[in-house]
C-alpha cells in the first residue's frame, strides 16, 4: 500500500489535521515533523524548547501542553485528536 492510498482511509478529522498541517509555513512544518518524529507511542514528545516556540501549533490544535508531566523539558501530546495519523506519518 502506497502512502497516498493510506492517507485516503483517514477519518474525517484526520483529514482536517491534516489540511492544517498542510497550511502550515515551512519551518512550522519542520518543527511539527520533528516533534512527530520524537513522539512516543502514547503520542507524547519531550521539547526542551521555549513554549512560546510552539504557539503556533497550540492555537492551531495540532499539539497540546502536558499540564500533568514535571520533569525536565515539556511534554507536548502531538496530534491529540488524530492517533491513528501520527501512526502512519511515523512509518
Amino acid at each position: 500500500m502506497d502512502a497516498n492510498s493510506s492517507m485516503r482511509n483517514l477519518n474525517d478529522n484526520e483529514k482536517q489535521t491534516m489540511k492544517k498541517m498542510k497550511a502550515l509555513h515551512i519551518a512550522e512544518k519542520r518543527l511539527l515533523w520533528e516533534l512527530i518524529k520524537q513522539t512516543n507511542k502514547d503520542g507524547i514528545a519531550i521539547y526542551n524548547g521555549s513554549i512560546n516556540d510552539l504557539q503556533f501549533l497550540i492555537n492551531k490544535n495540532l499539539i497540546v501542553i502536558n499540564t500533568w508531566y514535571t520533569g525536565k523539558g515539556n511534554s507536548i501530546i502531538v496530534l491529540p485528536t488524530s492517533q491513528t495519523l501520527i501512526r502512519k506519518l511515523q512509518n
